[in-house]
């Protein structure tokens, strides 16, 4: 990888490990969901099956996971709008490669900027 690419890089390893731990995340639920479900067909109650599930504190973990997913994939868009725009790219060349408007290529552009 070209030194000029560290920064991408560095961010794509970062939004890998988020993609892991929101994975672990999905897999526990998904166990959680089914012994849940096999509760409520034998007849628990409501309230005991959220109980034992931890509803609760599962949703606050997936919130704070799913938040760092997100967080993550920002930080690699500015990396590679910061590269792609260095490289030439033009702004509606980037939004067209990540698929979505020239508007929000602009304002990731104004950010990466602003970063820098």
């Amino acid at each position: 990888m070209a030194s000029a690419h560290h920064e991408v890089g560095r961010e794509i390893r970062a939004l890998l490990e988020a993609n892991e731990a929101l994975r672990a995340v999905a897999v526990d639920n998904r166990r959680a969901l089914t012994r849940g479900l096999a509760m409520l067909e034998r007849g628990t109650s409501m309230a005991q099956a959220m109980a034992q599930a931890q509803v609760a504190d599962r949703r606050v973990h997936l919130a704070e996971v799913f938040a760092e997913w997100e967080y993550r994939r920002h930080r690699l868009r500015l990396a590679v709008t910061r590269d792609a725009l260095a490289e030439g790219m033009t702004i509606s060349e980037l939004s067209r490669a990540f698929g979505f408007s020239r508007q929000l290529g602009a304002r990731l552009a104004k950010e990466a900027a602003a970063q820098e």
